[in-house]
């Protein structure tokens, strides 16, 4: 999968994220009535709060992964550039790897490499009226050469 990803490429994904998402040592209830925490971090029914910053890095840390290979599924075949298949890393990270596969109109123009009418699909997109900013940023890094 995207394996051939650079560490700094990999830390830019998550340092993005992490400006994205935020951080809370404590619970919160997100725009959806989910209890969050740490860098965004839905809990799980049963899951234990990490009551330390170390313990909520963990837990991003294992959602990256996830986030990593769900977009690596979606996107297979696509040989994107490592910039814009973090944006799908992202994407996968905030809308989980099935809210990311219903982008079928937008990751349909990334494999005809169509960077502008990618990044306008995701800007038409419900999701893009939930979180205007961060879709617009990552829209931008879709059109960028």
């Amino acid at each position: 999968m995207y394996s051939r990803m650079e560490a700094a490429s990999l830390n830019e994904i998550k340092d993005r994220i992490r400006v994205h998402e935020g951080y809370s040592l404590h619970t919160y209830d997100d725009h959806l009535g989910f209890k969050t925490g740490g860098i965004g971090h839905k809990m799980l029914p049963g899951e234990k709060v990490p009551t330390t910053e170390e313990g909520w890095l963990k837990l991003f840390n294992k959602d990256f992964d996830k986030a990593l290979e769900g977009a690596a599924r979606v996107c297979e075949g696509m040989d994107l550039p490592d910039r814009k298949f973090g944006v799908f890393v992202e994407m996968a990270y905030q809308l989980g790897e099935k809210g990311l596969s219903k982008f079928k109109n937008a990751l349909a123009a990334a494999r005809e490499k169509k960077w502008e009418l990618c990044a306008l699909e995701m800007i038409q997109s419900k999701w893009h009226t939930q979180t205007k900013a961060r879709c617009e940023a990552l829209a931008d890094i879709i059109q960028e050469d």
